[in-house]
């Protein structure tokens, strides 16, 4: 189990701090559309990444009520683990599996402060939305990143008290 290690912990919906809280909204009725979307997501589609975080940011109330007791499991956890699992993956060394994602990819540099979680498989430590984000946190020398995942996707398991 990838998270059993780093210390999870289990919190509702409205419980995560902030960051989190922005990051799974994004995932869960941006990219994904598995949430409703709220107002102000649907009114900033089509009016590009500026306005939706915008919209994001203002639907968090929204999302506190309709979303308020879905489990969340997190964690920090270091870089290092996931750079294992992609060169593991990869078959080959991390460096240039991540120097040549910086040059394919536009990377925004990103606050040091509140800086968005991974969202993550709690089982295998698959990054399932956060690439961008987990390759400009290396860049600017993070050495650990707090981790979010749907709580249910790993109940069967016990990975988390």
């Amino acid at each position: 189990m990838f998270v059993a290690k780093y210390h999870p912990k289990v919190v509702q919906f409205r419980d995560l701090p902030m960051a989190c809280k922005l990051a799974v909204i994004w995932y869960k009725a941006v990219d994904t559309a598995a949430y409703p979307q709220s107002d102000y997501i649907k009114a900033a589609l089509g009016h590009g990444a500026g306005m939706m975080k915008k919209a994001v940011r203002s639907s968090v109330g929204f999302y506190d009520c309709e979303v308020r007791q879905v489990e969340w499991g997190i964690a920090t956890v270091p870089l290092a683990a996931f750079m294992v699992n992609i060169s593991d993956a990869i078959r080959g060394p991390f460096e240039e599996f991540h120097q040549s994602y910086c040059k394919i990819n536009r990377l925004d540099e990103l606050p040091s402060r509140d800086r968005w979680p991974l969202v993550i498989n709690p089982q295998t430590g698959a990054i399932v939305d956060g690439c961008h984000r987990f390759h400009s946190y290396i860049n600017q020398g993070a050495k650990a990143v707090r981790c979010v995942w749907m709580n249910n996707s790993c109940r069967t398991s016990g990975c988390v008290d």
